[in-house]
């Protein structure tokens, strides 16, 4: 199990790509509870503010866990923000909530997922 901060990004003008730099660090020690799958729709806010028929929107299935990492695994000089990326057996998750154990003990981490997207060879 991995953590990637974001650290930096760059716009590659030619390709039309944002490269993006990663402080990662690896987590020795993390306890993953099980999945709550649901289905979510999303809808674009424009339509329902003009007092329109719904016409766009899409259904997708979200997969939302809890995970709890050590806290001598997470050094003070990390940090675990919002939009930190755990990466685990070539499956990347966003970091939703944080909640922080007492004396740094441990974190509670939030993480979701989309339920049918593809693993990545990238890591």
């Amino acid at each position: 199990m991995q953590l990637w901060n974001p650290a930096s990004s760059d716009l590659d003008r030619k390709i039309g790509t944002v490269l993006t730099a990663y402080q990662i660090l690896k987590i020795r020690k993390g306890i993953w509870l099980p999945a709550k799958l649901s289905p979510t729709f999303i809808y674009d806010l424009s339509f329902i503010a003009a007092n329109k028929n719904f016409t766009y929107g899409g259904l997708f299935g979200a997969n939302l866990r809890v995970v709890i990492v050590d806290g001598h695994d997470v050094p003070k000089t990390f940090t675990i923000k919002e939009n930190t990326q755990l990466v685990v057996e070539k499956s990347v998750y966003v970091v939703k909530n944080i909640e922080k154990l007492v004396n740094r003990l441990g974190y509670l981490l939030t993480v979701t997922t989309l339920s049918n997207l593809e693993s990545s060879d990238e890591f």
